[in-house]
């Protein structure tokens, strides 16, 4: 069931993650093939070309567990013109697009510029052939929150509190406004890769950040939080770089 604008509906579909899964994205070579699906975006273009981008982690139950789909019906009512793409948990239906006519499965790459760098190296913020070096000092001046979050791992149920700017403001620090089409690509210097969108956060509800201290101990590089993620495989820890970009990852 979902709102649109002052109707609550109820419309029955396809989900976006199920029509990922049965594709089965064609993974190039890689440096860390460790939850290589945190890699995947999904881009969906409707009507007038417009086109909206999810991180499938986000999407993913083991993971985000932030469904969307492609709707068939509404109200017991085949939906006219095509598939209209619906994000139930959104608070505002900005994610939503009609007449669906494409879906275009991304994978991040996104190799590490430096898989051995020192305590408090900068992190580089990479959007294309555009390049922007964010120090650690720049960091921590910009504006932190404080987050205490919890999810699975592998020993069980880990519980942090974690500070920093959020995803939005190391954005807007490298000069980037996100669209509800951009992807980033936390690379740790390990190589492992996820993706989240900024959207997640702007209409999603969950808080993005870029933490530098952790339980009350400064890092040696930030790390990506995902605050209310079930498991941590996208909070990717000793981050180097940020790939940013829109539509299908690559």
């Amino acid at each position: 069931t979902v709102t649109v604008g002052f109707r609550h509906v109820t419309v029955t579909g396809v989900l976006l993650e199920t029509l990922v899964s049965d594709a089965g994205p064609a993974y190039p070579a890689l440096l860390n093939t460790k939850n290589k699906l945190l890699r995947v975006t999904v881009t969906v273009r409707g009507t007038g070309h417009r086109q909206v981008t999810f991180a499938v982690g986000e999407l993913d139950p083991n993971f985000g567990n932030h469904a969307a789909l492609l709707a068939l019906t509404e109200n017991g009512h085949p939906v006219p013109f095509g598939p209209e793409l619906v994000v139930p948990g959104d608070g505002a239906p900005l994610r939503f697009l009609p007449r669906v006519s494409r879906v275009t499965v991304g994978i991040a790459a996104a190799p590490a510029t430096d898989t051995a760098p020192p305590a408090g190296s900068p992190v580089e913020v990479i959007d294309g052939l555009r390049v922007v070096t964010l120090s650690v000092a720049l960091l921590g001046r910009l504006p932190a929150e404080t987050l205490k979050v919890s999810f699975e791992g592998p020993g069980g149920v880990q519980s942090h509190t974690e500070t920093g700017p959020s995803l939005a403001e190391v954005l807007a620090a490298a000069g980037i406004w996100p669209t509800v089409s951009t992807w980033v690509a936390a690379v740790g210097d390990d190589n492992y890769v996820a993706t989240v969108t900024p959207f997640e956060q702007f209409v999603g509800g969950r808080p993005l950040q870029l933490s530098l201290n952790e339980d009350g101990l400064t890092l040696a590089q930030p790390r990506l939080v995902t605050d209310g993620d079930v498991k941590g495989g996208r909070y990717v820890s000793d981050v180097v770089d940020l790939y940013v970009g829109t539509g299908p990852a690559s």
